[in-house]
């Protein structure tokens, strides 16, 4: 999700279905209407993934920025690239309106279908923005702080780093690099 701190659910269910969810948060922290009536999950995963479409407003760049960071990786075999998804882009979206109703409350939906990052990044200066590619900069700069190793055995993630970078894991950047993903939306 776009729309500073940083959350991110394990990268283990983004190999699920190799898939990354993204939305924006916008309208609903500039105006009224927070009110909190009734729980919402976000909505129902799609039955199916796929490539395709554009990215429009706030993620133009969000698929190049992945793939860019995937790139000077170096891993070999080179990680492929990955595609702008039209389904998980709105699957996303519905959990990021949903947040923006309860005034920008920043947690994970319910579900493990799919890995999830959620950026956000406030500001009262007027022409301040926050672009997709900030977001996956961001995510990437967590790599400073990771330490290779096995999946729940050597690898580490270096908290006093962490902080620094206000943020609350790795698990952002190993989301991004992720060898299974495909699809980002």
């Amino acid at each position: 999700m776009i729309g500073m701190r940083s959350h991110s659910k394990s990268p283990r269910a983004a190999a699920r279905l190799g898939a990354l969810a993204l939305g924006a948060l916008a309208a609903g922290l500039l105006g009224g209407g927070c009110g909190v009536d009734d729980v919402f999950d976000g909505g129902d995963p799609p039955a199916t993934v796929g490539g395709g479409g554009t990215e429009e407003g706030v993620f133009v760049g969000v698929t190049e920025a992945h793939n860019a960071a995937r790139q000077e990786l170096g891993a070999s075999p080179a990680l492929g690239e990955l595609e702008w998804s039209e389904e998980l882009a709105t699957f996303a979206q519905q959990w990021s309106d949903e947040l923006a109703r309860r005034c920008g409350t920043i947690e994970h939906r319910n579900q493990n279908r799919f890995g999830e990052n959620i950026a956000l990044q406030g500001s009262t200066r007027p022409g301040d923005s926050f672009t997709g590619a900030d977001a996956v900069e961001g995510w990437v700069a967590e790599e400073a702080c990771w330490g290779y190793g096995t999946i729940r055995g050597s690898e580490s993630c270096d908290s006093a780093c962490i902080a620094g970078l206000n943020s609350n894991g790795c698990g952002h950047y190993t989301q991004v690099d992720w060898r299974d993903t495909r699809f980002v939306g």
